[in-house]
Parts: structure tokens; sequence; C-alpha cells
């Protein structure tokens, strides 16, 4: 649904501008880092000048004979909220019979030049070539129409948003006006102050302005200071620039303006397209969702299909099907969110797209999507990929006249075959209903690699205040026991073929908001990511944690109260025998045979005498090893106990018996036998080893005597 400004409705000969007004919404979308990017800038200073300033195209190309021009200056006032301010000028007031200002409904009139009051009526005093008015419009609207209740139209006394309005005059035409059938009052709008006008809505506040070049078409992003975006306005206008790339579906215009709604109010809708060339979309909405709004609201920029009773679900199927299909492509999402988007779609079981009195709630929406997605599929499949459900769009899109449901067939049919036509045109006519595909054939079909995304719990472990120990998912509820904290890793694997950013949620349920924790990133094919999560457990507590959707990534977890028991197994000294006063290390191995978990303090014992104490902390049917210190004094047999269990210890004078020894080196010789060093021997058997070596070398060498 698109509205331009200067349309009129001529009632007899007297013609009465409507009354200004913020618009109901046309193209109403479902409810649902800072990088800079390149080719995005912000405002310059002859883009903010032009901002402040819009006339239609009949005003800018020169004023025709049956045209009265208002030119409105448009402004915030601070001193009352929920009005705006109008400056209004009226050139050309010749020839009319009678020139009036619509006071009253949301038109209070402060001032006047060149009309005359008469009662509650003003009316142009006939000698004023420009005359003029001032008056507070009234923005504040409201809807609970089926699209939720809320505003549609809002002033806060510090920035407004609206339609851009319509004069408040009323005239009657003179004998050449009568003569050629023609009315046309035609605005021109400029603001007084921060502000943005457009052909579709009207800003008035201070704001920052982004854009960028997509190919053949320039997108704008007007950001008001007062709007807290959940995107960065740059990944928003790379969002915009791909499906605008991306989405062959009709002729880009010029130029696209899109406005973040500060959501500092409440309003009806998430987002809704203004005009041709304009949509607005509320701060919070999100890039990575089959919802994608901004995308949803981009395309109905696109669409210029003259539809008749039959296809009036067309507008808002495409706007639904291609914001899922586009988010897909750029991996926004995963084809699971874009199956479960057209899976919404087979609800609507008794609905005949074609018979609006058929519908249910957002059924052109959910059920129109999946129409579309289903022939888009069909149609590549039968044209073996040369072909898309874009072409034939682009066909509707040219057709000469409106477009009903046989025109839709015939265009499905030409770009793929009769019998993809007939399929179109059972889908539109008749309750038949389409089912989703699977990824696999969307991947083969679509012709593009995805991410996919598998979420799931690794390693989980209860942590203590000084202690850890692991925990098995295998089987029975995790047991925790109070203090404990649950420590989890949540791991993510990208089993695609294609790199992609995932979002997904970590929460336990049923718990408190506090524990729910949302992750992102980006992952390429194969890779895996870890999350550590972390859960504080009460006295008595039960829960299941769940990771994304995987029935691999939910743990059921209680609290129980521990068991105080446990079974020292053995004791064990490195040494028997120490000497008195000395330190003695003592380990025990203590199992746990209970089938809850167990917080046990274990004595420790010298000769029956407490000493210290050791707690331990241990799983259902689990064994573990404590070591500790002791000290032993008394001289004799101490025994050393851990709980019940008991090893001896002699404690007595403990030395070590050694025998004196003499290193000697023997002298340097001149015979084979070199260097060498013995055992210790006494004075005189060294000195006769050595005469008797000297002996033998003289005997070996032939020499009798000792020189």
């Amino acid at each position: 649904m698109e509205r331009r400004p200067g349309s009129r409705v001529l009632l007899a000969v007297f013609v009465v501008g409507i009354l200004a007004s913020a618009a109901l919404p046309a193209g109403a979308a479902i409810r649902p880092s800072e990088q800079p990017l390149s080719g995005v800038d912000q405002q310059s200073p002859a883009t903010a000048a032009a901002d402040r300033q819009w006339s239609s195209p009949v005003a800018t190309t020169g004023q025709a004979e049956n045209e009265l021009h208002v030119e409105m200056e448009l402004s915030v006032a601070p001193d009352n909220t929920g009005t705006i301010t109008v400056e209004a000028t009226v050139r050309n007031p010749d020839d009319v019979v009678l020139l009036g200002i619509d006071a009253g409904g949301p038109v209070t009139v402060l001032e006047t030049e060149g009309f005359e009051r008469r009662g509650d009526e003003y009316r142009w005093d006939g000698r004023t070539d420009r005359p003029s008015f001032t008056y507070h419009l009234a923005v504040n609207e409201s809807t609970d129409a089926f699209l939720g209740a809320g505003v549609t139209a809002a002033d806060t006394g510090e920035w407004a948003i609206l339609s851009p309005p319509r004069a408040p005059v009323s005239y009657a035409p003179g004998v050449t006006r009568i003569r050629h059938g023609q009315t046309a009052v035609v605005e021109s709008y400029t603001v007084a102050g921060e502000g943005v006008v457009t052909d579709g809505f009207v800003y008035l506040g201070p704001y920052r302005s982004y854009e960028t070049w997509a190919g053949d078409q320039t997108i704008r992003l007007v950001v008001p200071l007062a709007a807290a975006m959940a995107d960065d306005p740059r990944r928003v206008l790379e969002t915009l620039t791909n499906a605008s790339r991306e989405i062959r579906i009709g002729g880009r215009d010029e130029t696209v303006t899109g406005l973040v709604a500060p959501s500092t109010v409440d309003w009806a809708i998430s987002g809704t397209a203004t005009g041709p060339r304009t949509f607005w979309v509320r701060d919070s909405a999100r890039v990575r969702t089959a919802g994608n709004v901004w995308i949803h609201e981009y395309v109905h920029t696109r669409e210029s299909i003259a539809t008749g009773r039959s296809m009036a679900w067309l507008t808002e199927a495409l706007a639904t099907y291609y914001a899922a299909e586009a988010s897909l492509r750029q991996r926004l999402i995963g084809f699971d969110e874009f199956r479960s988007t057209l899976e919404q779609g087979t609800t609507h079981t008794s609905v005949r797209l074609a018979n609006r009195s058929t519908w249910n709630y957002e059924s052109d929406y959910q059920k129109g999507a999946l129409v579309l997605g289903r022939l888009d599929l069909r149609i590549r499949a039968a044209s073996d990929g040369t072909h898309t459900l874009a072409d034939a769009i682009r066909r509707l899109q040219r057709h000469d006249g409106t477009v009903d449901a046989e025109t839709f067939a015939r265009a499905v049919a030409n770009v793929s075959s009769p019998g993809v036509g007939e399929a179109a045109r059972r889908y539109v006519t008749t309750t038949a209903t389409p089912e989703p595909w699977t990824q696999s054939v969307h991947e083969r079909r679509f012709g593009y690699e995805t991410a996919r995304f598998e979420y799931e719990f690794r390693n989980p472990r209860a942590v203590g205040p000084n202690w850890t120990r692991n925990l098995t998912a295998e089987g029975s509820p995790l047991q925790l026991l109070p203090g404990e904290r649950l420590v989890v890793d949540g791991v993510v694997r990208n089993d695609g073929d294609a790199p992609g950013e995932y979002d997904v949620t970590f929460r336990t349920t049923p718990r408190e908001a506090a524990d729910r924790r949302r992750v992102s990133g980006y992952l390429p094919a194969g890779w895996t990511w870890t999350h550590p999560f972390a859960v504080s457990v009460g006295s008595t507590d039960r829960f299941v944690a769940v990771f994304g959707n995987n029935p691999t990534a939910q743990l059921s977890v209680a609290v129980v109260e521990p068991v105080r028991n446990v079974t020292v197994e053995s004791v064990s000294v490195p040494s028997s025998a120490v000497d008195p006063g000395a330190t003695v290390s003592v380990t025990a191995t203590i199992h746990n045979p209970a089938e809850r978990p167990a917080r046990a303090t274990v004595p420790i014992t010298v000769d029956g005498r407490r000493v210290g104490t050791e707690t331990v902390v241990l799983g259902s049917d689990s064994t573990t090893e404590v070591t500790t210190t002791v000290t032993v004094d008394a001289a004799g047999i101490s025994e050393v106990g851990v709980g019940k269990a008991t090893v001896s210890v002699r404690v007595g004078t403990v030395t070590s018996t050694t025998t004196p020894t003499e290193t000697f080196s023997e002298p340097r010789t001149t015979g084979p036998g070199g260097q060498g060093s013995g055992p210790g021997l006494g004075a005189g058997a060294a000195g006769l080893a050595i005469w008797l070596a000297a002996a033998l070398l003289s005997t070996r060498d032939g020499v009798g005597d000792l020189e």
C-alpha cells in the first residue's frame, strides 16, 4: 500500500483538504562492534540542508493553471508535547470562489495573515497575495487494529515522526476549474531546525544520517539521536546493500531512505513502508532473524504491481519471503530458522489466498510466503536453474493492467512449465497448501552453500568454593550440592560447507531470566567454538539447561542433599620409620558408595588423638585420594589414622651407617696403565702396590735394576 501526498477526492464543487494526520501504516511488517563499511558515509552539510525541504514533482516543475500551492514549514513544539508547529503560506489563491482554513480537530490556529475570522471560520480576505497562517497540529495517533495496539505517529516534544501533513485548507474552485474537473492542492515542506522531510515521512529532531552506494542505488539511513539501535547502523546498511543487489524482482529507485524509530514510545508495529521510496523501522529490530524487518520494508520499495482482489496477498507475501530468503543467503540465519518461517504457512489449511474473506491473522504473510517459496523452488527445478521466482515477478511488474490469479499463473508458467503454472493457480485459488523442503534440496536448487550449526554441551562440572568435580551427563540428572555451581562448555560447530554467523541462547528452564545468555559469532565451515556457562543453584533446585535446539545441548540438573559418611579404604605413609618430631605425609583412598554425591569431613588422628580434619567432596560411587601431613613426637610405635583406617609408624633415632673411605689417585706412568683411581687402601698396601708395579714394568722392559 503506497500513499502519495497531494492526492485528493473532489466532492461536488466544494473541496475540503484532508486534515493533517499521520497515516496508518502501509506494508506493515510482521511483529516479530562497530566496524566501518566501505562506501558508508555520514551526512554532509549539503545533504543535511536538502533533508529539510521537499516538494512534490508537480511543485518543482512550475505551477499549472489549476493548482493551489501551500508551503508548510514544520517544527517541534517543546512546550506543547504531542503537537508540532506548522507555518503555512498559500500561493496563487486567485480564481477561487472561496478559500478558508479547516480549523478544529487536530488543527489549532495560532495566528493568521490575510484571513478574516468569522466565528469559528477563517476566510481569505480576497486581497492578500500570499495569505498565511500558523497552527498547532496534533500528531499522536494510536490504533488497536489487527496490526497491534500502539501509536502510528508520535511527538515527544524533543522529536516527532509522522507522515507529511495535508494542508488544512478548503476552497471552492472557479468556473475554469469546474470545466476542467481538476482539483489540485500541492504541498511543499521545509523543516525549521533539525529534521528530515521526504515524500513518505517527516522526522523532526536531531539525528545522524548514513548512506551507501548499492550499485545503481543510494540507500540512506536516518538515525535519531534518541534511537538506541539493536544493530550497528553500518551493519544494517550492509544488509540492505546486499539485499538491493541480490533481490532482482524489479527496478530500483535512485535513492531509498529508511528512518529508525526510537522505541521510547509504544509503536503499534515493527516497521512500515511509508511510500514508494521510504520506510521506517523500530530501533529494536535486528538483522539476524528470518523476520528481518529491515529487508521486509526495503522489499516494499521494490514492489510496483497493481494487484486485483485475488492477488491482494502478494504484497506482504513477497516482503516476508524475500526477507527470510535474503537473510539466509547473507548467512544471517540458518536453514532451520528459514524453514520455520515457511512452516508457519502450513497452519492456514482452510485459507484460499484469492478470497480475502477466508484469511486468518497474517494469512497473506505466512501462507503467501510459503506459496511463493515453493513456487520459487519448482521454477528453479523445472528450468534447471535458469529461472527463479524473480523472473515471474518482473513479468508481473511489466504487465499492463491489474494482475489477477490467472495472470500470476501464466507468468509462472512462462518461466518454468505448464505444470508449475497450474500449481501456482491451485495454490492461490484453492485451499491447497504446499510443504516446506529440506536443506539438501535447498542447497541443490538454490545454488549457494550454507552454514549449518550444531550445538552441544561438553565437560559439565560442579564447582564449589575450593573444589571441582567432573559430572557425567549420561543417565539420571546431574546431581549438584547446595553451594555448588554448574559450569559447562557450550560448543558451537559449523557442519555446513560455508562460513556463517550464529546467534544462540543459553537458558535454564524453569528459572530466573538472569540465567539467560545470548551468544553470537562468526564461524568458518568445519570450525568449532566454545562458550563457557556457569549457573548458581539454590538449596533445593531442579531445572534443565538448554543451548540451542539440539537434544545434545540439554542437561537436566537436580540439587540434592549430600551424603555425610564415606569409606576410607586404605591409608599409607612413604616410610614406616621416622625420627621424633618428623612430619609424615599421609595418603588415604576414600570411596563414596552412595547413589548421590558426598560431602564429608574425615578426622585425622595420631595415636587416637584428633590432630586435624579433611573435607572431601565426591560424586556418587566414586573414589579419590587425599594427602595430608601429621607430626609424630613420642618414640615408639605411633598409629596414624584417617577416619577408621590406620597405619603404624616407628618413631625413634634413625641413623645411616657408613664406612669411612679414602680416595687416592695413581701417579702418572708411561706404561699402558695410564691414569686411574681405585678404592681407598692403607699406606703400606699402597707402597707395596707401587713397588710391585714398578718391578713388573722393569722386568717387562728388560731392565734388572732400578735407577
